[in-house]
């Protein structure tokens, strides 16, 4: 079972994904037309904002009773958190990239942001603009996606370069290290 406190950083998370992408949003103009699966429309982006967090798309079954629960045995994202010493801004980006893993709106979502149909992680350049609230601060914050950075370091994200086109940090691609996404989510 998802632990109750990663499962409230990542509602967390996903408000702040919300708000600044109606704000992105807003400041965009215009469709490109009616090419189904080569954009996500406007319309069909704001329906995925509109959705909340962890709520199904298809299942019409009520959530189990709190009692049908199975007991959490450990706390895994604190214990994360203490054991590698992350600062709010790694928490907050590995949580970012975990998202993808809960659901899979968040892929078109972050499609959107980054104005690419196929990218689907977040690259370096969306999560400083999304957790840095000023040019120095995103200055200071990525040297924590280089090799020498905790989230790389340890393996808890891994750094991608783009597939095409020249390999620059803010183009690369974080993804959740996939046996910590598995301990993260409950399954390991």
């Amino acid at each position: 079972m998802l632990d109750a406190g990663i499962l409230a950083e990542l509602g967390r998370i996903d408000a702040l994904l919300v708000a600044a992408s109606r704000r992105l949003h807003a400041e965009r103009s215009g469709d490109p037309g009616d090419y189904r699966g080569l954009f996500i429309s406007d319309l069909e982006f704001q329906e995925l904002l509109a959705r909340p967090f962890g709520q199904p798309l298809l299942c019409a079954r009520p959530p189990r009773a709190p009692d049908d629960q199975p007991a959490t045995t450990s706390a895994p994202w604190p214990h994360l958190v203490r054991a590698f010493g992350l600062t709010r801004f790694e928490q907050d980006a590995l949580l970012l990239c975990l998202l993808p893993e809960l659901d899979l709106k968040y892929d078109r979502i972050l499609a959107y942001l980054q104005d690419d149909v196929t990218a689907k992680r977040p690259m370096v350049d969306l999560l400083l603009n999304l957790l840095c609230p000023d040019l120095p601060e995103r200055i200071y914050a990525r040297p924590a996606f280089e090799a020498t950075g905790a989230l790389a370091r340890f393996g808890l994200l891994r750094i991608e370069p783009p597939a095409e086109g020249p390999d620059a940090l803010l183009r690369r691609t974080a993804t959740v290290a996939p046996d910590l996404a598995r301990w993260l989510l409950g399954a390991a």
